[in-house]
């Protein structure tokens, strides 16, 4: 999201307040993105980083959102993600493309219900609770500025429909 903004801004001109992106948190199992939707509390409680495996640079599994309000310390997570040696160009750039730092810029951020909910029982069934005791706790513990959708493949048709374009890279 952050390129996007940059290559808006950079070689056309634009604002980053005219830039338009949306991000999705969606999924359930080791590549879902829902985690990312939730405070630093569900991350604590619910062994976020262990769930993901994601270490810091002294191999302890985060128990904070690190992709919300990251420090330049998290910056191996690009280049553990990108599948590439830490890039000089790169340092410093966790922090630029935090989601707390996007939303800044104007991107917003939609997550599934129904990926929510899976997700709920996902970690129920990982011995963590109540299924529906911690769907409750999900949504009392959403990040700001998050919006609930029912199910983000119809926000997608709806966003085509509507003349928006997609883009997953």
């Amino acid at each position: 999201m952050l390129n996007y903004f940059n290559a808006y801004t950079g070689a056309h001109g634009a604002q980053a307040s005219q830039v338009g992106a949306v991000g999705s948190f969606y999924g359930i199992g080791p590549e879902s993105s829902i985690p990312l939707g939730f405070d630093d509390s569900v991350w604590a409680r619910y062994g976020v980083g262990d769930l993901l495996n994601l270490k810091d640079a002294n191999g302890r599994a985060y128990t904070r959102n690190v992709f919300n309000s990251p420090t330049e310390a998290a910056g191996h997570l690009l280049s553990q993600g990108m599948g590439v040696p830490p890039l000089a160009p790169f340092e410093g750039a966790i922090v630029a493309c935090s989601i707390a730092s996007l939303q800044k810029m104007g991107a917003k951020f939609l997550m599934c219900n129904n990926a929510l909910g899976a997700w709920s029982l996902e970690l129920a069934a990982r011995g963590k609770g109540d299924a529906t005791a911690i769907g409750t706790e999900l949504r009392a513990h959403l990040l700001p500025g998050v919006t609930v959708v029912q199910a983000m493949v119809v926000a997608i048709a709806q966003a085509q429909a509507a003349d928006i374009a997609y883009n997953r890279q």
